[in-house]
């Protein structure tokens, strides 16, 4: 090997412990491939590189596909194949109710989460954290007993360290935090800004 890296060298470490030979045939050559151990591996990479990457990550509300299917039962005409076993898929796992998603888990489970507007999601979550202030974990935990979205717990996470209050009496030791703006509570506020001049020069610049 040639500039192997540490992960290589042990690699190499271990399998010197093992006597075998190993014959590397030219691809031309390489004719004699076992193809019955091979096509549910082939299988599985096709079936992961045929998603739709245009719709795979969407919620389900800007998913146009799931929400005519659930809404009429049908596909769109003109989905194509990938479409229809993406939504298939997906459709299991959801109802709509007077334009209202609701989502099971398990599929012998029955719809009672409800999947929330996208414009109501900050209030209900703001209602849930500010009850007490609550870490991340306590407030997921109890808003996923009744709601659902995409990448829950990833929002309440960016919502509490943006939360004025628990960055101010947080006991826990704060390295460095993102620079937060000072809260806006009508029109022609005054606030009081302290200079300080004549400092040395940091290292840092």
């Amino acid at each position: 090997m040639k500039n192997p890296n540490a992960r290589l060298t042990r690699w190499s470490i271990l399998l010197q412990t093992f006597d075998f030979e190993i014959i590397h045939p030219k691809g031309v050559l390489h004719s004699n491939v076992d193809a019955l151990s091979r096509p549910v591996m082939i299988a599985d990479i096709t079936d992961n590189n045929d998603e739709d990457l245009s719709t795979k990550y969407l919620e389900p509300y800007q998913d146009s596909h799931i929400l005519h299917f659930l809404k009429y039962n049908r596909h769109p005409e003109g989905s194509s194949k990938k479409q229809v076993k993406r939504v298939s898929r997906l459709s299991k796992h959801f109802t709509l109710k007077e334009d209202t998603l609701y989502f099971r888990k398990l599929l012998n489970e029955s719809f009672k989460v409800l999947v929330p507007k996208i414009e109501d999601r900050i209030d209900i979550l703001a209602n849930s954290h500010n009850l007490g202030h609550f870490k991340t974990d306590t407030v997921y935990t109890n808003l996923s007993k009744e709601f659902y979205w995409k990448a829950m717990k990833d929002e309440i996470e960016k919502f509490i360290k943006k939360c004025n209050f628990c960055i101010r009496f947080d006991k826990s030791k704060v390295i460095e935090h993102p620079a937060l703006t000072l809260p806006i509570r009508s029109i022609f506020d005054r606030i009081g800004i302290d200079l300080v001049f004549g400092l040395p020069k940091t290292v840092d610049g």
